[in-house]
């Protein structure tokens, strides 16, 4: 399959999977890079500047979005199954099979948290720039806030770190049990609202109070859910999973909005947000619009190796990067562009401010 990051201005596209190499397109200039890595990618995500990659063979790495140049190198007990960036490109957040949710600088390339959890980290994510943190270990959500600002360790990240126990530093403000194993986590930039997919296909959207956690929606999908993405206002909300489509959702008037079918399982989505109205609020009941903002570009990777990235202001999939194994397992990577109607989505000008076309 197919792991990708597409960055929220909808420039920089990174992707890879059994091709054991991640691709770095500039969207804007059509420009690209191949990073080798020598084993099977599991994980993308970046920042502004920065792109990073877990592999089967427990490594973990930060590269230059400009040049592809080595920025970070880290090797772990486990194998890195999740990976999640600030929004400032600050902080990176990794989890896995060793259980333990690590948290990196990216300037220094220091480890400054690590966090043990009793099962497998499926999904991590977080909010307020790395103050706030959102584990899915097992079937529980576990939700942190930092409470003070951490001693940097000062020592190279090793499996001895490992012994190391800093959660006293960290306060767990919500747990949260679910049916199944989390298998996808969103967490807006407030630290409001999550939004959880779950390995029995159930998807929610839930807010987080000081007295407890309040369910906004739920949707139950046809197999497990791999990933999930939502707008900033939190009006509209992206799943997909092992059954062959991306389903839209608006969460403010609690329906599906519209299902995209794909050729095969989807294993990551990730969207660029544009905003039919533009607000200061970003929560989903915050007493602003009513209307839903919707992502302007949908970017989908599959277990059949293709990376499309959906326009959904033009009602176009705008780009295909396909990647095809050979006979000798080398894999080639070709892109193709494309102009195709997405039935069903409204139709917008082509100029990512989300204008209705007259």
């Amino acid at each position: 399959g197919i792991w990708m990051w597409l960055s929220p201005s909808g420039s920089t596209l990174a992707y890879g999977g059994r091709d054991n190499k991640v691709t770095v397109r500039n969207l804007d200039v059509g420009t690209m890079f191949e990073i080798s890595l020598g084993s099977e990618i599991e994980a993308v995500c970046g920042g502004k500047n920065w792109v990073a990659t877990s592999t089967r063979d427990k490594r973990l790495r930060v590269h230059s979005a400009q040049d592809g140049d080595l920025l970070h190198d880290f090797f772990g007990r486990g194998r890195v199954k999740t990976l999640w960036p600030s929004s400032d490109g600050s902080v990176l957040a990794v989890g896995g099979w060793d259980k333990v949710v690590k948290v990196y600088d990216i300037t220094t390339g220091e480890r400054t948290h690590s966090i043990r959890h009793e099962a497998r980290v499926n999904a991590v994510c977080g909010a307020k720039k790395g103050k706030m943190i959102a584990v899915g270990a097992g079937n529980a959500v576990f939700i942190y806030t930092l409470s003070s600002e951490p001693q940097s360790p000062n020592t190279p990240d090793s499996d001895d770190l490992l012994d190391i126990e800093d959660s006293g530093r960290w306060e767990v403000v919500h747990e949260i049990e679910t049916r199944s194993d989390v298998t996808a986590l969103w967490l807006s930039e407030n630290g409001i609202t999550i939004a959880l997919g779950l390995e029995d296909g159930l998807s929610q959207v839930l807010e987080l109070r000081d007295e407890g956690v309040e369910q906004l929606y739920q949707f139950q999908l046809q197999g497990r859910v791999n990933s999930l993405w939502v707008t900033n206002d939190c009006g509209t909300m992206a799943t997909a999973g092992q059954h062959p489509s991306v389903v839209l959702h608006d969460l403010k008037a609690g329906k599906v909005l519209h299902e995209l079918p794909q050729e095969a399982e989807v294993k990551s989505i990730s969207g660029v947000d544009v905003q039919l109205r533009h607000s200061e609020s970003a929560d989903v009941h915050s007493g602003g619009s009513s209307r839903s903002s919707v992502p302007a570009m949908l970017a989908v990777g599959g277990v059949d190796c293709v990376v499309s990235i959906n326009n959904l202001a033009t009602s176009e999939v705008q780009y295909e990067f396909e990647v095809q194994a050979e006979k000798d397992n080398a894999f080639v990577a070709k892109m193709s562009a494309r102009s195709t109607a997405v039935d069903g989505l409204a139709g917008w000008d082509d100029d990512r401010l989300l204008r209705p076309r007259s």
